[in-house]
């Protein structure tokens, strides 16, 4: 895939991107994991953590993550993520580390929305592809797939997703950064 082909329809605004249902997804490989979730929820609120398996999830494994939802989404763990996305962030979270350890940073204001979102609608959500503002990484885009899972069938208990990154053309025009990884 071309980053000119997988930016279409994509204006990339500086702001805040916008919450989209799943079904949006721009990205082939995150509709193609958005579809192995769908998979494996059936009739169920969503699938249980046990139910994920790397195989089906093979596209999107190096961009993957696996977040534990602590008290209804007042903040998340970061169980797992992919070498691709752990390398992107600079490896500013590790296995283990709160979401809110990154507090106040713009990834964290993004990232607590979207999720605080998909908890709250028991439903995947996506967001962009929007600009990254990562220092040194403002020269890609990423759009985020987030698909709620539920170990007790009533509650959302972790969020297992994936970002998928692309890069802008070198002339594509500057924005500002956050010094802290963002969406």
């Amino acid at each position: 895939m071309t980053v000119q082909s997988s930016m279409q329809n994509v204006g990339l605004p500086p702001g805040v991107p916008a919450l989209k249902p799943a079904a949006a997804l721009v990205s082939a490989p995150l509709i193609e994991a958005y579809a192995a979730w769908c998979v494996l929820k059936g009739d169920r609120l969503a699938p249980c953590r046990r139910d994920i398996q790397p195989k089906a999830f093979k596209a999107v494994l190096p961009e993957a993550f696996l977040l534990d939802v602590i008290d209804k989404g007042a903040d998340y763990r970061f169980v797992l993520g992919g070498d691709k996305l752990v390398r992107f962030l600079f490896g500013r979270l590790s296995p283990g580390m709160k979401l809110s350890t990154v507090s106040g940073s713009l990834f964290y204001e993004r990232a607590t929305r979207a999720l605080g979102e998909c908890v709250r609608a028991r439903a995947p959500l996506a967001t962009g592809p929007s600009r990254a503002t990562l220092r040194g990484r403002e020269l890609h885009s990423a759009e985020v797939l987030m698909m709620p899972l539920s170990d007790d069938g009533i509650s959302v208990t972790s969020v297992f997703g994936a970002i998928h990154l692309v890069p802008l053309p070198l002339d594509f025009p500057p924005t500002p950064v956050d010094p802290v990884p963002a969406f």
